[in-house]
């Protein structure tokens, strides 16, 4: 800065000259300027230094991180070369095994749904490799033979053509019926049952029974996809539809277990072998004509019989079997209706007859032990052996309404834990009658409700008996048995109110000195 004196650091002048105001306000004002432009300078080389350095910190770091995505870029693409290369050899792999899988039209089948292909799909099986059946009709005779081959590929889309019945070679993908009986695909149930055991099952199976006699061993029934699977005879005339099963060593008519399931059985008279005559047994003969086991569950239509099995139908260890209103079930063995070990059968207007094993004092009708759960309300029970209802070892068995006549022991027993609830309900009744002892009994910690509309007459000794057990009978009639009315015995327990209890040859009521017969419950 220059003045008209001195210099720009500061104010030289003659001794002599005094400045005025003016020129010392211009002076310093100009002063301040050059102080505020240095500052300023300084403030802006300041901060164009950082801006460089951002800059420069910024460039380094764009730059590595161009160079990590290029390494990434360039692993990808080595990655993806070697998937792409270790997809074109597994293809090229399923290619040459495919190529390795003969056609049956290798054979020298049409498949065109006219010509036979008989001879072709005979050297096929011959040669004993697994065959793809491409799609089509493939028109043959093979019967049973094609239901044991088991070497069609399970990717076949091709159907034999036999007569004018179409069965897939391979997986099940569209609801079938698969025909049983004489002039048809599959001669036996068994045959049929095998044809399906090698195949995956998508849609629904029903397996058509023609009318017809058939002897037959034990039909082992365990397909993951069996709940997809009907077995129907004749529904409308069972007794047209008759298997003569071999029970020998234990073998029953249908066995489902593993956690299997069969759809539904019906339509069907089932006999099994090992009756000899009324309670009299071949040896080892102890099978069932229906028996789910370890999980499986089975339903039984309402048009089904069994006859001479020595059980009738069975639920063992956590099964279930459900049974619907009018099977039948004649002189079994043990037991007509049993739930074991955690099974559970439900068959609701069961008919049980004639079951006796007079050898070993045996003949239960329906019987639930050992955990075991039964609902069959509305079920007849006549001249069974033994019992003709029994929960027991903590069986429950519900018999809401039913009929129990002509027992040749108890009509309802409950023991060890067991309980049986046998009112009536609904309108309906439950009878207890006829019977050569006694009408209801409750042992060793059983015990009966017998609640409601029960009619307990008729029966050879005491019409209601705790000994040792439990009985509640509330609403009850209690008339015209040969023993007592209503007795406790051996530290049993009988609460009753509102019965009537009369024309009871030794009276109405009896308790021993350790035992209650009362109105009051406790």
């Amino acid at each position: 800065m220059s003045f008209p004196f001195g210099n720009g650091s500061f104010p030289r002048w003659n001794v002599n000259y005094i400045p005025s105001w003016d020129e010392w306000q211009s002076w310093w004002s100009r002063k301040a300027d050059d102080g505020a432009l240095s500052n300023e300078t300084a403030r802006a080389q300041q901060a164009e230094q950082k801006n460089a350095a951002a800059i420069s910190a910024e460039v380094a770091r764009a730059t590595a991180a161009e160079q990590a995505n290029a390494g990434n870029i360039s692993a990808n693409a080595a990655a993806i070369s070697a998937e792409t290369a270790r997809a074109e050899a597994e293809e090229a792999s399923q290619l040459s095994r495919i190529r390795l899988i003969p056609i049956l039209k290798d054979y020298g089948a049409k498949g065109d749904g006219t010509t036979s292909d008989q001879a072709a799909i005979a050297a096929a099986i011959n040669a004993d490799v697994p065959v793809l059946v491409t799609a089509g009709d493939y028109v043959c005779d093979l019967t049973d033979t094609f239901a044991s081959t088991a070497q069609w590929h399970a990717a076949s889309t091709g159907f034999a053509l036999i007569g004018t019945e179409r069965v897939p070679f391979g997986d099940v993908y569209d609801d079938l019926t698969l025909y049983v009986g004489s002039g048809h695909v599959f001669s036996t149930l068994q045959a049929a049952l095998t044809y399906l055991e090698g195949r995956s099952l998508y849609a629904d199976v029903t397996v058509q029974i023609a009318d017809g006699t058939y002897a037959c061993s034990q039909h082992h029934f365990n397909h993951p996809q069996g709940a997809r699977v009907s077995i129907i005879g004749n529904t409308s005339a069972p007794a047209n539809v008759v298997f003569n099963c071999d029970a020998s060593n234990r073998q029953s008519f249908l066995l489902v277990d593993q956690a299997c399931a069969v759809n539904i059985v019906d339509g069907m008279t089932i006999n099994g072998s090992g009756w000899v005559s009324h309670g009299v047994w071949t040896a080892d003969c102890v099978g069932c004509g229906v028996q789910a086991d370890a999980g499986a569950s089975v339903y039984v239509g309402s048009n089904v019989r069994i006859n001479k099995f020595y059980y009738g139908i069975r639920a063992n260890t956590g099964a279930y079997v459900g049974v619907s209103s009018g099977v039948q079930i004649t002189e079994a063995g043990d037991v007509g209706v049993h739930a074991f070990n955690g099974g559970h059968v439900e068959c609701p207007g069961i008919s049980v007859s004639l079951t006796a094993d007079t050898g070993n004092s045996l003949g239960n009708g329906i019987m639930a032990e050992l955990g075991g759960t039964i609902s069959c309300e509305g079920a007849f029970c006549n001249e069974n052996a033994n019992w003709g209802i029994c929960g027991s070892s903590n069986g429950v068995v519900w018999a809401l309404n039913s009929n129990v006549t002509a027992s040749t022991s108890y009509g309802i027993m409950a023991r060890m834990g067991g309980t049986v609830l046998v009112s009536g309900g609904d309108g309906g009744k439950s009878f207890v009658t006829s019977g050569s002892k006694q009408g209801i009994r409750a042992e060793t910690g059983g015990h009966v409700e017998a609640i409601g509309s029960v009619e307990v007459y008729s029966n050879g000794l005491d019409g209601i008996s705790a000994n040792g057990g439990t009985i509640e009978c509330t609403g009850a009639s209690v008339t015209n048995n040969g023993g007592i009315g209503v007795v406790a015995r051996n530290g049993g327990r009988v609460y009753y109110t509102s019965i009537t209890n009369s024309g009871n040859t030794g009276g109405a009521t009896y308790a021993d000195s350790i035992s209650v017969v009362g109105a009051a419950y406790g």
